[in-house]
């Protein structure tokens, strides 16, 4: 059983590291702190250019939100499961309803953004 605990949580430190790493991978290639050229990486698939288009500096947020959703929902489950008190399963499903808020947030936020772009570009003055 121990065993078992120890490689749960080795899997989820190098999952994270991972994450971590590609995360600040992007955003430095993103805001132009070193230049990621075709000869230093294999090209992206099409999906990846077509996300990274249209959803751009907001796509980290998205994903950090649904990770924090999809182990808030493990959460939950486990909680569920294991038949704990009331008021703990009610926590976690408030969590929930956070992140699910906190998704929705972001897209509006980032729609604004794009939208007052737009028109700056519309108006003549990127």
């Amino acid at each position: 059983m121990a065993s078992r605990h120890f490689l749960g949580g080795f899997l989820n430190g190098a999952a994270s590291a991972a994450f971590g790493g590609l995360l600040l991978y992007y955003l430095a290639a993103r805001t132009g702190l070193f230049a990621v050229t075709a000869d230093s990486v294999a090209e992206a698939p099409a999906w990846f250019d077509w996300l990274n288009h249209n959803l751009g500096l907001s796509m980290p947020l998205f994903v950090l939100v649904l990770i924090l959703f999809v182990h808030t929902l493990a959460e939950l489950r486990r909680r569920v499961l294991a038949h704990e008190a009331p008021d703990r399963i009610a926590q976690m499903d408030h969590m929930a309803d956070i992140w699910t808020s906190l998704f929705f947030g972001v897209g509006v936020i980032w729609t604004a953004i794009g939208m007052r772009t737009a028109l700056l570009h519309a108006l003549g003055d990127p």
